[in-house]
């Protein structure tokens, strides 16, 4: 059984609550759209970060803390959409960086059925380059 998730951001996009298999899948991170924080990246960025994070990282924590055990959540898929697709009721764009993990934890099941747990945030420095304002 799979139920839906959807959060209004800053770009709507789908969530998706797998019941039986205790999976949870987002975007993480979408190129060419301002993000929550107000920053854009480009879509070799979002790639190159899905990428990475794959070879070097693969590490989950809750709210940019540290506290869940490994075997919490982990991560069993993490690639770059080839093609706009639907999930759930939301869209994905091709280029767009998704993700899904396995939830083991209770408490952080519940919130994902509840949708208070509503997707993946990138914890991450970069060199950031100002952008001047032509209106």
């Amino acid at each position: 059984m799979t139920d839906i998730l959807r959060v209004n951001t800053v770009c709507d996009v789908a969530k998706n609550v797998d019941l039986d298999e205790h999976l949870f899948t987002a975007v993480v991170l979408r190129p060419e759209v301002v993000d929550s924080h107000g920053d854009i990246y480009s879509a070799e960025v979002v790639k190159q970060a899905c990428h990475d994070y794959v070879a070097y990282c693969m590490h989950t924590n809750l709210q940019h803390s540290y506290d869940l055990e490994k075997s919490d959540m982990m991560i069993v898929e993490s690639y770059i959409a080839p093609a706009d697709l639907k999930l759930g009721e939301g869209d994905v764009l091709k280029g767009d960086w998704i993700m899904t993990a396995k939830i083991n934890n209770e408490d952080l099941w519940k919130a994902c059925k509840e949708g208070t747990f509503t997707g993946f945030s990138v914890g991450c420095s970069s060199l950031l380059e100002v952008l001047e304002d032509e209106s």
